[in-house]
């Protein structure tokens, strides 16, 4: 088993550092991983970056060959270490999120098509990052509930797979989310499918980023331009009609920039608070943002993540 030490590494060095414990856990809990699955791709990918990543500078790829080389690795070195972590914590998740991840795509940096296994890993996923700073964590519905510091949290999952279905989605988790009894409802819905992915990636290594303070504000920018084009107003008109509490909804977009010259996975979360922005539904978001930036792996002193 790997060690806490190990766990808490999120160097570049570090990557895949769980994937054995994620292996020997499965087995144990009776889930086969086929040699043919994407789980065993992204072991398989995580290898072969190791190797090529050691071999000599990374960016002699194009962009589009560099996110097929890293986002397989980096995506399951992400959900190994924030299931393992949330394990050493002493969280239980139940037998069928394991199957979960056998099945489908689990990896949340790669777009997917079977949508019911992606959506089971992303409740996991946000479920084990929610255990780091949340007790009481459980896989009840609406998709996880736990306690954040004296108050009851209900959060509902959801992932957006084209523009027609995002404020759709978006709104059902909320309703799923409010007939719970709680103090708040978060809903994080991933939207890395409408997401121009390779576009960003370029553009990231043409600015030539250097400084953590200038990647944040130029991911920052385009984030909110990003949302700020969608529909945004009439999603907020539409909660705020319904809600009786506090409630948070927050985009997660997982992207893969360049900073010295090195690829680094960035999570970020544009988050709406129609009701509030400074209460514990905000705050609960903040604390979401940091765990899953400490979790991914990082070339520079800090992480670099952000909400909006």
């Amino acid at each position: 088993m790997t060690n806490d030490s190990k766990i808490l590494d999120s160097g570049i060095d570090s990557i895949g550092s769980s994937c054995d414990w994620l292996e020997q856990r499965l087995r144990e809990e009776g889930v086969t991983v086929h040699s043919n699955s994407r789980l065993a791709e992204g072991f398989r990918a995580v290898s072969k970056l190791h190797v090529t990543f050691l071999s000599g500078p990374v960016l002699r790829c194009s962009p589009k060959e560099l996110y097929s080389l890293w986002t397989p690795a980096v995506g399951i070195d992400f959900l190994s270490k924030g299931v393992h972590r949330a394990w050493e914590g002493g969280l239980r998740p139940p037998k069928h999120l394991w199957k979960a991840l056998a099945s489908g795509d689990p990896n949340v940096f790669a777009g997917a098509k079977s949508k019911q296994e992606r959506n089971q890993v992303w409740e996991l996923l946000v479920g084990c990052l929610g255990a780091r700073f949340c007790e009481h964590v459980a896989f009840d519905e609406p998709d996880v509930v736990c306690d954040f510091k004296g108050s009851r949290v209900n959060v509902s999952m959801k992932v957006a797979y084209s523009d027609k279905n995002l404020w759709a989605n978006a709104l059902k988790g909320f309703k799923q989310a409010k007939t719970q009894s709680g103090d708040f409802d978060i809903v994080v819905v991933n939207v890395l499918e409408l997401m121009p992915v390779h576009a960003l990636l370029k553009d990231s290594i043409e600015q030539r980023f250097t400084d953590p303070a200038a990647l944040e504000c130029w991911v920052k920018t385009w984030a909110t331009k990003w949302c700020e084009g969608r529909a945004l107003a009439k999603l907020q008109a539409d909660i705020e009609r319904q809600i009786e509490r506090p409630m948070t909804v927050a985009f997660f977009m997982p992207i893969l920039v360049t900073f010295g010259e090195k690829p680094m996975p960035v999570g970020v979360f544009y988050v709406h608070a129609p009701l509030t922005t400074q209460g514990r539904d905000y705050e609960f978001v903040h604390c979401l943002l940091h765990a899953c930036n400490t979790t991914l792996i990082r070339v520079a002193g800090d992480s670099v993540g952000l909400d909006c």
